[in-house]
């Protein structure tokens, strides 16, 4: 009981009552809960370059992008039950589901930038707009540096627009629709 009014009282009280509990000695000190190492890689520094479709093909930075979100595969499971599937024999004459690994997707990828409004970056964030229109399919890389590796993927440009708040920077965000293959080197 006297531990808690010492709790409630605050950190010196606590030492108060840790001293008075040990005689006016603390020969043992609570050891430090530290935190373990890590291998995190920072994202600073990614950046995503679109291909001009050219041979041999010739990649260009998309310029002064702030967030590159949600790039990935996911593989969605698909019911395959049938009327003669079997049952593990624990659910007496239950049917049990059976499931099957569906089409790999990659989806999509969002983008949001500084908007440059010029084409002073090479036109990249004008090209994005255009491949909308034109329904084009372009190659891009995504280069992590952090970690030294490259995702190459081909996609459609599903989404582009540009917000222009009052009190802030004009901003370019974009979604990129993947088609084919996510590859990882």
């Amino acid at each position: 009981m006297r531990f808690i009014t010492y709790l409630l009282a605050g950190r010196d009280s606590l030492i108060s009552w840790l001293l008075a509990a040990t005689g006016g000695v603390l020969s043992y000190a609570l050891p430090l809960i530290g935190m373990a190492a890590t291998s995190a890689k920072s994202g600073a520094g990614t950046f995503l370059q679109a291909g001009d479709a050219a041979s041999p093909e010739v990649f260009t930075t998309v310029a002064e992008l702030t967030d590159i979100n949600r790039i990935g595969v996911t593989a969605p499971t698909v019911d395959a039950t049938h009327h003669s599937s079997p049952t593990t024999g624990l659910t007496n004459q239950l049917w049990e589901e059976k499931i099957v690994s569906g089409i790999v997707a990659a989806g999509m990828v969002s983008l949001r930038g500084n908007y440059l409004g010029t084409l002073a970056d090479g036109g990249t964030q004008a090209k994005l707009f255009t491949d909308l229109k034109a329904g084009t399919l372009r190659n891009f890389k995504l280069i992590l540096p952090q970690t030294n590796k490259t995702l190459y993927f081909s996609a459609y440009i599903a989404r582009w627009d540009i917000t222009p708040p009052l009190k802030n920077k004009q901003e370019i965000s974009c979604d990129l629709d993947i088609t084919g293959a996510l590859l990882l080197s």
